[in-house]
């Protein structure tokens, strides 16, 4: 099993994908402090959303130079934002796995250049359905590395894929 050290190797080889100076979407940021204070500390600008408008007052103090706002994933609409890569760290563990092709699909369309996409997930296939790859490839992101931490509380799927 992967554990934290692990998941930030993720995060550096997410942010290699990725010109510095570029615009990041951080959605179910929580309070910035792993992903948008590695990112923003590397010189990406970071947009951070989650239905917390704790965790977002939380994340303005710890990386007071990304913006943030309070949004659920659940909202998102196709085409809503445009940036250049999408992070979204254990917020999934949170959503109904039926959401995730549209949500999937959401982060695709703010990405009209391409780009990586970084995830946490629960880990395995659920109900007999797809695996949490398959969901993603049919997507439209091809997978580059994934892995399963369980390091922490919980146990999941780390994936790093691009458009």
């Amino acid at each position: 099993m992967q554990n934290q050290l692990e998941l930030t190797d993720f995060l550096i080889r997410f942010s290699w994908l990725i010109e510095r100076g570029r615009t990041i979407l951080d959605a179910g940021c929580g309070d910035g402090l792993l992903a948008d204070a590695y990112l923003a500390r590397q010189g990406f600008a970071v947009n951070g959303i989650d239905a917390s408008a704790r965790m977002i007052e939380l994340a303005r103090k710890n990386v007071p130079e990304g913006f943030y706002e309070v949004k659920d994933l659940i909202d998102l609409q196709e085409g809503e934002y445009c940036v250049d890569g999408v992070v979204s760290l254990r917020a999934l563990l949170q959503i109904p796995r039926e959401h995730y092709p549209t949500l999937l699909t959401n982060f695709a369309s703010f990405m009209p250049s391409g780009g990586p996409l970084l995830l946490a997930m629960a880990p395995g296939n659920h109900d007999g359905g797809e695996s949490n790859p398959e969901i993603i490839e049919s997507a439209g992101f091809p997978i580059i590395a994934d892995g399963i931490d369980g390091s922490g509380d919980e146990t999941y799927q780390i994936i790093l894929a691009r458009l």
